[in-house]
């Protein structure tokens, strides 16, 4: 029986309540406000496995228990459980989770192993064992789970910590996908992965801390706004490295914050223009609009937004969040307004240079978007889904050989992200190379098996070729998967 082997690597993943994704009401933790009176709380759930029967960690239950006292040092009630099994994982998240109340900051943190399943990511009990992935995924606990619970919770901020490695272990698997699948923040959230997508970060086991969590321990008794604080925990790890890791950011938050203050968490969007904090009555209809925004009540939330910026029209934060709200109604023009005005407000808004690329990719104008992917890629020259993205506007463009340039780039950096080989596929079948353009797309389809867009260029693909049966197979498919992805 395949079993979890010892992995040259971890890696580390936070966020701040990314957006919702559409889960099974019996899978998903529903969280509801308890009720309270006095100041918000501060509270975190560490949960750190090290001690698995065939293939155990160095460094997770230190990770746990060390980033656990340098949060009670800031003022959190800690909870840490160790070498936990699938049971008590799930309970734990339940009850940290329903626990949350309004204003709350919340934080949850696992270290141990990890495994990514049709570009899914599941947390791994120690008594785990599965002689396939399918069985794999109902003896491991879907990280989307735990994620959808905490990031639907009343609490004003929430940061969810991953430091596992994302081996596939499965000898029966189609694929044996290396690193994190990626993972884009959501409105009010943040995230930082340890290494770029698709790629293991170093575990440091001969010393007491991951390499990542080292730099983070360190970095977080530093009180400057986490969004700095992460830039500089990129910059160690790169340094200590030799160039080898380099860590991913994303972000979508309404405002830079600091764990480090007693006070207001949200601190001003721009810090040579507004120095002083947010102001409550702007915190609330923030939430008001990120809690409507996830629910799908997109109108609702651009109102709220709207609000906020009549009061802050210097809030860049605030500006790229309208922006969101208006890309979800599906109105391209002043979303890509609105992302470029947090662009002015910010110059090195990186959320909002991809929203905006993003903006310009789906209405067809690639010029832009194309200067907005080369600025992403100038920041993150290590993450295969910019090259993927501005793959996708010099493939509109019609120039080939760029465009293939970049879907093989990103596909050198994570051989496993679907969205590259999907890309290269399109450009081969344009160029008349079918052979090759099918094995890039049953490879993209194998990785993500909801991969609408693939199925449908691939329906083309085989019709070409003659497979009629192939093509209304897949057409079909892709009609089943439209909307998922």
């Amino acid at each position: 029986m395949p079993t979890l082997h010892s992995l040259p690597g971890c890696l580390l993943l936070l966020g701040l309540t990314a957006s919702a994704q559409s889960l099974d009401d019996s899978r998903r933790i529903k969280p509801t406000a308890p009720s309270k009176s006095g100041p918000p709380s501060r509270k975190a759930l560490l949960i750190g496995n090290r001690n698995y029967r065939n293939s155990p960690l160095q460094t997770p239950v230190n990770d746990a228990n060390d980033l656990g006292k340098v949060l009670q040092q800031l003022g959190f009630a800690t909870q840490v459980l160790t070498d936990a099994s699938k049971a008590n994982i799930e309970t734990a998240i339940h009850n940290f989770t329903v626990s949350l109340g309004a204003g709350d900051i919340g934080v949850f943190f696992y270290s141990g192993h990890g495994i990514q399943i049709d570009s899914e990511n599941y947390l791994v009990p120690v008594e785990f064992s599965a002689a396939d992935e399918a069985q794999a995924k109902n003896r491991a606990v879907p990280f989307s789970n735990a994620k959808s619970g905490l990031e639907q919770s009343p609490a004003r901020l929430v940061l969810m910590i991953l430091d596992s490695c994302r081996d596939n272990p499965f000898a029966s698997a189609k694929a044996a996908p290396h690193g994190l699948a990626l993972l884009e923040a959501g409105l009010g959230s943040y995230i930082a992965f340890a290494a770029s997508p698709g790629k293991i970060a170093k575990d440091n086991s001969s010393e007491r801390n991951g390499l990542f969590t080292k730099y983070l321990l360190q970095e977080l008794k530093q009180p400057v706004p986490v969004s700095e604080l992460f830039r500089k925990v990129r910059q160690d790890v790169f340094q200590a490295s030799a160039g080898n890791q380099l860590p991913y950011l994303h972000d979508q938050v309404i405002a830079d914050f600091t764990l480090q203050s007693s006070g207001p968490v949200f601190t001003g969007a721009d810090q040579a223009k507004q120095s002083t904090p947010v102001s409550g009555e702007a915190i609330e209809i923030f939430e008001d609009g990120k809690r409507l925004y996830h629910e799908g009540h997109c109108e609702g939330a651009m109102k709220r937004f709207d609000r906020l910026i009549r009061k802050e029209p210097e809030n860049a934060f605030a500006q790229n969040a309208l922006g969101l709200a208006y890309a979800c109604l599906k109105m391209n023009t002043p979303a890509a307004e609105h992302f470029s005005m947090a662009i002015e407000l910010k110059p090195n808004y990186a959320a909002a240079y991809l929203n905006r690329g993003k903006i310009y990719l789906n209405v067809a104008q690639y010029s832009l978007a194309i200067q907005d992917f080369t600025w992403a890629i100038g920041e993150e020259p290590e993450n295969a889904i910019f090259y993927s993205w501005r793959g996708q506007a010099l493939f509109g463009l019609r120039r080939y050989e760029d465009a293939q340039a970049d879907f093989a780039q990103a596909i050198q950096l994570n051989p496993f992200d679907p969205h590259g080989l999907h890309g290269r596929g399109q450009v081969l079948h344009q160029l008349g190379k079918l052979r090759e353009a099918l094995v890039d797309h049953d490879a993209a389809i194998s990785l993500k098996q909801d991969f609408a867009a693939a199925y449908s260029d691939r329906a083309k693909t085989r019709e070409r070729l003659g497979d009629q049966t192939g093509a209304a197979a897949d057409r079909a498919a892709a009609q089943r998967y439209s909307g998922r992805n």
